[in-house]
């Protein structure tokens, strides 16, 4: 009979409220509309759509709030009254609609009434929580980490929930390679609680609410950018050639900048509006290209500068067009033609929050292992081999010769493109290459131990071999000192001439690669620099390679190149690659050394994992040279190592080095060079001037352990220089 009756009584109204009169305390709501709403809400609950649709709620309110959107009011009812099944179960639930349909007598009730309806729910609580205010809970996730404990394996983490009821049910899934398991924790508001999820061994995920069945905000990494989160903002900066009036009638309170005078600056503060893909700024942040010059384009993306704010590129725009943007405004990208859509994207999104991944584990069958012949014969069939390297280990580049050799014996024209070479020093790598110049006059004209802190004996003998058989080497990197302003904020204050080294066309927006340059940036916590600084600079980085890189093989089509490069520029997926194939539209080979492998991820074709080559390097004889005397052409010590090679020599604080061996010691970098010329158990004859006389000293260059002792002296060094 009730469930007669309740039927009954959802089909006999159907109602549409202002979400102010839905929400007010004490007005009455007709009980039949509830029901149905409810009802309409709940059906295929379960289903992977109705997920989707819950989502697409929660953006709207996360993006609008409830006041704004009317238009959802059904949906965000049934999700409120979802939160009610969610936390006191399907049964109890089902007998509170009874009960509220039982009332036939009373068909409008107050929204407190109706939420007495339902047993284990404090109404007074409950309403406060989701109908006075915006309902939506946040939830922060912290500390996640795979443990085992007394032989049980778990996923812990901290949650933190804001806004809702006292206690919220949070349902998760633990994701298997072949199975899921599903369960519910229970939140407390307010408070940092960790929970301890059991899981089994092996490759597992434990999302949070994959599904969407809280009313939350949703994560970074849930949302894709759309056109909604800019449509309806303030005080926009509005960046074109021209006023067109088509977007003062749709966006409020622009600020106008012609294209030719905006500065990065102006970009921090505002959410702007670019009206041309053709623009300085579109072309820097997106490169994006025109589909067809008939077409309306429409594309949003966050703002390198400010991630609390949105660029949107508008090409080619039509007064027709643009008023049509509320209607798709949940959409990153719009294409239409003569007025009308012809195509809508999105960028693909997470669905819930990944608290943690333990990746698989990784299997080598060791009998298909390549040989190292077999890698190159593999490498060579591409014009274009990454072999990145972790800069300080030898066996690293031990293979990257022994490719360089493999191509050259195999008589394809080869070049080396170096990560470590700043493209202005080309004519000076070529001058050594053709044998115009010595090795020491290379290093001295490409700055080597100024701009690469890495000892040359790590590269020297591919340098070597570069000139000994005539291969042309390619200077990838761009000028530190850019690379360095941009870091500090100062982009808009480079010189004319090094606005020109910057990339006329870039593209940042890649999670894979933010999230990346994220894990780099933290490791200098005591930096005073913004990420988004940091950022760019990353990206100008990476993309000014690639174009120096493709370049020169566009000029050199018959030419196989070996890219010597760190394994982080290295990546497929995020580094150097990834760039040049959109700027070339050609695959690359990719070698990664000693980097541990990721079965999610791509990011090399082939991962070498070689035995160590022990080498002594360039010998050190312990001393801090002062830091302020570096450009007056002069090499001052500041301090000594107790019991190194300078100490036992008689080297004392103050004393300047003016010659070792047959080399004027104007620099740092000849005099590594003169160390790394004689080599260990050599003795180095040294001129030393100290005071207004010189001195002869003979210095023993042996091995010693001067880490500890150093670390101390630079740290004191560096806080010396701080309080300068």
């Amino acid at each position: 009979m009730k469930k007669i009756l309740l039927s009954s009584l959802i089909l006999m109204m159907s109602y549409s409220f202002s979400f102010g009169a839905v929400y007010n305390q004490d007005n009455r709501i007709p009980v039949p509309y509830v029901l149905k709403t409810i009802k309409d809400f709940e059906n295929n609950a379960n289903t992977y759509e109705k997920a989707l649709m819950r989502k697409n709620i929660l953006h709207k309110l996360s993006i609008y709030g409830v006041n704004k959107i009317p238009d959802i009011n059904d949906e965000v009812i049934g999700f409120i009254f979802h939160m009610i099944k969610l936390n006191i179960g399907e049964k109890k639930f089902q007998a509170g609609l009874n009960k509220m349909a039982d009332l036939k007598d009373m068909p409008s009730l107050t929204w407190l009434q109706i939420l007495r309806c339902f047993e284990d729910v404090d109404a007074d609580s409950f309403y406060d929580a989701y109908f006075s205010k915006n309902p939506l809970i946040k939830l922060t996730v912290t500390n996640a980490e795979y443990i085992s404990e007394k032989g049980n394996y778990y996923i812990s983490f901290t949650l933190l929930r804001k806004y809702g009821d006292k206690i919220v049910n949070i349902p998760y899934v633990i994701e298997y390679d072949d199975k899921k398991e599903y369960g519910r924790l229970q939140s407390s508001i307010d408070r940092e609680e960790t929970f301890k999820v059991p899981v089994n061994t092996g490759a597992v995920k434990l999302v949070l609410d994959p599904n969407y069945h809280v009313i939350r905000m949703l994560n970074d990494n849930e949302k894709s950018p759309v056109i909604a989160d800019i449509l309806n903002k303030e005080n926009i900066l509005y960046i074109d050639k021209h006023y067109d009036s088509a977007v003062y009638s749709v966006f409020k309170n622009l600020k106008f900048v012609y294209d030719d005078e905006v500065k990065f600056s102006d970009l921090e503060n505002y959410d702007v509006i670019i009206g041309s893909y053709d623009n300085k700024i579109a072309k820097f942040f997106a490169d994006k290209r025109i589909s067809s010059t008939d077409n309306s384009e429409y594309f949003i993306f966050k703002n390198p500068l400010n991630k609390d704010k949105y660029i949107l590129i508008a090409n080619n725009i039509h007064a027709g067009s643009i008023h049509l943007l509320e209607n798709y405004a949940f959409n990153q990208e719009l294409i239409f033609k003569n007025d009308k859509l012809i195509s809508k994207s999105n960028m693909q999104t997470d669905m819930g929050i990944t608290v943690l991944e333990h990746e698989k584990d990784v299997i080598i069958d060791v009998k298909k292992l390549d040989t190292f012949q077999d890698m190159m014969k593999k490498a060579a069939v591409y014009k274009v081999i990454f072999a990145g390297e972790s800069h300080n280990e030898y066996s690293h580049h031990a293979n990257q010769l022994a490719l360089i050799e493999y191509l050259n014996n195999s008589k394809k024209k080869t070049a080396i493109a170096m990560e470590m070479v700043q493209y202005k020093y080309l004519n000076v790598v070529n001058d050594f290459v053709k044998g115009r110049i010595t090795e020491k006059e290379m290093l001295d004209g490409i700055d080597y131990y100024n701009n690469w802190s890495f000892d040359y004996s790590l590269y020297a003998p591919i340098f070597r071999y570069a000139r000994d058989n005539n291969i042309d080497i390619i200077p990838l990197n761009i000028e530190r000192e850019i690379t360095s302003k941009v870091y500090q904020g100062q982009i808009d204050n480079l010189t004319e001439e090094q606005k020109l080294a910057l990339p006329e066309r870039m593209r940042i927006i890649n999670n894979e690669y933010e999230n990346k340059i994220k894990s780099i940036f933290k490791m200098h916590a005591d930096s005073t620099n913004k990420f988004t600084d940091f950022f760019i600079s990353q990206n100008i980085w990476d993309e000014i390679m690639a174009k120096h890189l493709a370049d020169y093989r566009k000029a050199n089509p018959d030419t196989s190149i070996v890219v010597i490069c760190g394994n982080g520029h290295a990546g497929k997926n995020s580094g150097i690659p990834l760039r040049y194939k959109r700027l070339t539209g050609e695959d690359s080979f990719v070698i990664m050394q000693g980097e541990p492998i990721n079965h999610e991820e791509t990011n090399a074709d082939v991962y070498i994992y070689p035995e160590e080559i022990k080498s002594k390097g360039t010998p050190k004889i312990g001393v801090v040279i002062a830091a302020n005397d570096k450009e007056n052409g002069i090499v001052k010590v500041e301090s000594v190592t107790k019991k190194s090679p300078a100490d036992k020599a008689g080297i004392k604080n103050g004393d300047v080095i003016v010659k070792c061996g047959y080399h004027d010691i104007k620099n740092i970098g000849s005099l590594k060079y003169a160390l790394y010329e004689k080599g260990y158990n050599g003795i180095l004859e040294c001129e030393i001037k100290r005071g207004k006389n010189i001195l002869n000293k003979s210095i023993k260059l042996f091995e010693y352990d001067d880490s500890s002792e150093m670390d101390e002296m630079i740290k004191k060094h560096i806080e010396k220089m701080k309080k300068k």
